[in-house]
């Protein structure tokens, strides 16, 4: 890490109050697809639990480096990468695809197997929850996943995500109007993006930061707005993807065990609608949701959802 980074990081860890965090994690560049990803690994030793943690949109790994440590702290081997496109990693700044994700995801959880030869879950925050539910979908040699949000991308409904859609559904039923518009602006931005590739999307353009409160930086908004980084565009193919990807197959198809988290008071992800994908889950499952928190669990309420991490974890792996 460029020693200006070392810095940056260094500040905003003692503002947060995770000083301690420094010096407990390792930094590697692992190969991905053609791409160099950055990676940070806090190791716990072999034959021991592994987690591969995929960041949410615009972020990279150490985001979440209170969530990654107390994980390693609780006897966890935990990964973590800036995905393509974000934080330190290759491939231009914000162009990439939910299905690009997910693979360069899988190759940390191959490199995990080799590597502490335990059991590998895969957990994911927002975007990356999304990413990590297609993953889960696409590749069923996980042992398990935490997803905390998850979507299909190509259902309509999924517009609810954004600015554009409708948080709180009329008589509890999608509206069979609002999902013919849906359905046109997929095909548009489909097409535009095959089109239009490289053109730039402001991210506040589809998802309402302000009203996603943080410490010490007031709101998500502010806190990308200053940080260095972080994305404040991704390209239209980025947007295309996150558009319409269409899930590798069917929900009642998944065999890996899930464990879904949503928090509700979340401005992003209406809980009904989590419970709708929820639901339609056949294999071993267990949903936590949190009263009166907001989108920011992974990063804002560490110690809130930690223990049923853990627990989960360790219900699938009992210590020997």
């Amino acid at each position: 890490m460029r020693e200006e980074l070392k810095n940056y990081f260094s500040e905003m860890l003692a503002k947060l109050g995770l000083s301690h965090i420094e010096g407990t994690f390792e930094e590697q560049w692992l190969s991905s697809n053609g791409l160099k990803l950055y990676t940070v690994v806090f190791p716990s030793g072999e034959n021991k639990p592994t987690i591969v943690f995929i960041p949410g949109t615009s972020v990279y790994a150490l985001c979440y480096a209170e969530l990654l440590h107390n994980l390693n702290q609780a006897g966890i081997n935990v990964l973590s990468f800036d995905p393509r496109g974000q934080g330190q990693s290759q491939a231009k700044p914000g162009d990439y695809t939910i299905m690009e994700h997910t693979k360069d995801a899988l190759s940390l959880v191959k490199y995990a197997r080799e590597r502490f030869k335990g059991p590998v879950f895969v957990m994911g925050s927002s975007q990356g929850g999304i990413e990590a539910f297609y993953l889960a979908l696409s590749y069923d040699q996980i042992d398990g996943v935490i997803c905390h949000n998850l979507a299909d991308l190509a259902d309509p409904e999924s517009i609810r995500l954004t600015r554009f859609g409708l948080k709180e559904l009329p008589k509890g039923k999608f509206p069979k109007s609002y999902a013919y518009l849906a359905r046109l602006l997929m095909l548009f931005t489909y097409y535009s993006s095959k089109l239009f590739p490289r053109i730039p999307v402001w991210i506040p353009f589809y998802l309402d930061l302000k009203n996603e409160p943080m410490r010490v930086f007031h709101n998500a908004w502010n806190f990308i707005k200053q940080d260095p980084l972080t994305l404040k565009f991704i390209t239209l193919r980025a947007f295309g993807s996150l558009s319409h990807t269409p899930l590798p197959k069917p929900i009642a198809e998944l065999k890996t065990p899930i464990l879904v988290l949503h928090s509700s008071l979340d401005h992003i992800f209406p809980e009904d609608y989590i419970l709708k994908i929820y639901h339609q889950i056949t294999c071993e499952k267990e949903i936590k949701i949190y009263p009166d928190l907001p989108h920011l669990i992974t990063i804002e309420y560490v110690p809130q959802i930690l223990p049923d991490i853990i627990n989960w974890i360790k219900k699938r792996h009992p210590d020997k």
